[in-house]
């Protein structure tokens, strides 16, 4: 204790690093996720599965499979494109967070209340879409149809209200000041990409009543191939958030205490 009698102890707090990751690299990563996994399971249905997913209920022949039926029909390739959309979904819903406040730092034109609740709105919608994805990706068109068809439903309808919504918010957030080129740039890449995704969209509608209507050889095919456009557009369209997000990093931290003792 006499040690004591003529030192006192100080603690200080330091933060220190231990993960950082750029924004680039964790875009390229989280989105190389889904389109990988959907390269695979089309791929791997083609080459060892051909006939299996390419099969409908008018026995008609057909060239390229859906991608319901790549990643539900057959082994290994659902379990790819289950395991790597499983990983890239929880970073997606932590960029939907990052939008909510990346949106609201902005000062802008018009009804304050209106914008905070498109950007609400936004921000369900993305989160919507990302959960319909996960379901549809688990719950397999051959183990519950209704599911997952109901989930695809979702994922398309909240997708496409997503993208248009974002444009409209996007724009408005940017209507208190200039633009920079990097506003600019963005803003035209996710309306040519929403706009692309729309239009494969319901030009994958019309194929798919047309198949189902007149059960036309090869007509599915076609239909498969505007759902492959609708996929990679969507991955495009949120791979643009590294105009935003880009130059930014993930980082976390810890706070270590180091204790000194000093004379009296």
């Amino acid at each position: 204790m006499e040690a004591y009698d003529n030192e006192h102890q100080l603690e200080t707090r330091k933060p220190c690093v231990v993960f950082r990751i750029s924004g680039t690299f964790m875009y390229v990563i989280m989105l190389s996720m889904p389109l990988c996994a959907a390269i695979i399971a089309i791929g791997l249905s083609m080459i060892k599965d051909f006939q299996a997913s390419t099969a409908t209920a008018c026995r008609v022949w057909n060239l390229f499979p859906s991608v319901s039926a790549a990643i539900s029909c057959c082994t290994p390739q659902k379990y790819i494109w289950r395991l790597l959309i499983a990983l890239h979904t929880a970073p997606r819903f932590m960029v939907a967070c990052m939008y909510y406040n990346h949106y609201l730092a902005f000062r802008v034109a018009g009804s304050r209340r209106l914008f905070e609740i498109m950007v609400m709105v936004n921000s369900f919608l993305h989160v919507a879409e990302n959960f319909c994805l996960l379901l549809l990706s688990v719950v397999g068109s051959d183990e519950n149809y209704d599911i997952h068809e109901k989930s695809f439903i979702g994922f398309m309808i909240f997708s496409e209200c997503y993208m248009l919504l974002t444009l409209a918010i996007f724009r408005w957030s940017r209507s208190g000041g200039p633009w920079s080129k990097q506003d600019l740039r963005s803003y035209s890449c996710k309306t040519v990409l929403a706009i692309f995704n729309v239009s494969s969209f319901l030009i994958s509608i019309y194929f798919f009543f047309r198949h189902n209507t007149y059960c036309e050889p090869g007509m599915y095919s076609v239909f498969a191939v505007f759902e492959y456009f609708v996929i990679i557009s969507n991955i495009a369209f949120h791979s643009s958030a590294m105009f935003e997000f880009g130059q930014g990093q993930l980082v976390f931290s810890e706070t270590r205490v180091n204790n000194l003792l000093k004379s009296m």
